[in-house]
């Protein structure tokens, strides 16, 4: 036996108290072929609505709080009563509904200060005599930071580990911020114990999210021996030609420029595997 269908037949009835607006609606739910139609079969209905549900046509804050199925006169149909009521109904939402809650940081991070940042034409880290410094000077400098917390059914312990140090491959967007490739390092940071809400288990899984401009690494091309015939030799100056003792700038294929002075290419590193961030679906 199947439900014909579910048809309103009280609309809009909505009254004023002193405790709030209330609604009431009533449906008729019929058989096909006359059978019975059963207070159980009536409820679980399709169109007839659930606990909880708005009551549509109205911008009011109505929910339907209680559901009855009543006798009919006849057989094959029952009628359905729905009250509505302002207020008084705390939705039992899914915690793994909830959307990602989001927090923006800035970090303070100190570091080598590799190269310089002079425009339009950087100058070689080195002394006024064109020597390396003994040891690189430091700066200060600040990282912005997302933290992210998330409603997750299960901790994959796999792809965490698969995406911890992990920089993006592709662009994304996180909290509306569109953000460019290698711009952004994931680390899982937290997760929670067990918890349960509304008869849901899940568990609560903190993610940081650190931001650069390129998450690659650049140093000046710079050392005390070159390649020549692919042999690593020596580089020599002085009169008569000595080995050096400190680094000379060399143009990023191995060779040794011309002069202390000239500036030394510049080596870019990936300190980090690049992977796409599509998988966490951030917004």
């Amino acid at each position: 036996m199947a439900v014909v269908g579910v048809e309103k037949i009280l609309v809009d009835e909505v009254t004023r108290t002193r405790d709030g607006l209330s609604g009431r609606r009533v449906y008729v739910v019929r058989s096909d072929d006359g059978s019975e139609v059963t207070s159980l079969l009536a409820l679980t209905a399709s169109g007839v609505p659930e606990y909880g549900d708005a009551y549509d046509g109205s911008t009011t804050n109505l929910r339907a709080s209680s559901i009855a199925a009543q006798a009919a006169d006849g057989w094959d149909f029952r009628l359905v009563d729905v009250t509505y009521t302002e207020n008084q109904i705390v939705w039992q939402e899914n915690p793994l509904d909830e959307p990602d809650s989001i927090s923006w940081t800035w970090q303070e991070v100190t570091e080598t200060y590799a190269l310089d940042r002079s425009s339009p034409d950087p100058l070689p880290v080195v002394t006024s005599a064109g020597q390396p410094f003994r040891e690189l000077p430091q700066r200060e400098g600040f990282r912005l930071v997302a933290n992210i917390r998330r409603n997750v059914a299960s901790f994959d312990f796999s792809a965490a580990l698969s995406y911890q140090n992990a920089i993006n491959s592709d662009t994304f967007t996180v909290d509306g911020v569109s953000v460019g490739v290698r711009q952004a390092k994931l680390n899982v940071v937290g997760v929670s114990e067990v918890k349960k809400k509304n008869g849901v288990s899940y568990r609560e899984l903190t993610i940081q999210l650190k931001f650069r401009g390129d998450w690659r690494d650049s140093f000046a091309d710079r050392g005390t021996k070159q390649l020549v015939s692919g042999d690593l030799v020596p580089i020599l100056a002085g009169d008569p030609p000595q080995p050096i003792d400190d680094d000379w700038p060399l143009d990023g294929s191995g060779a040794a420029k011309a002069s202390s002075t000239d500036t030394p290419a510049v080596l870019t590193f990936k300190p980090y595997d690049e992977v796409s961030f599509a998988a966490w679906n951030f917004q």
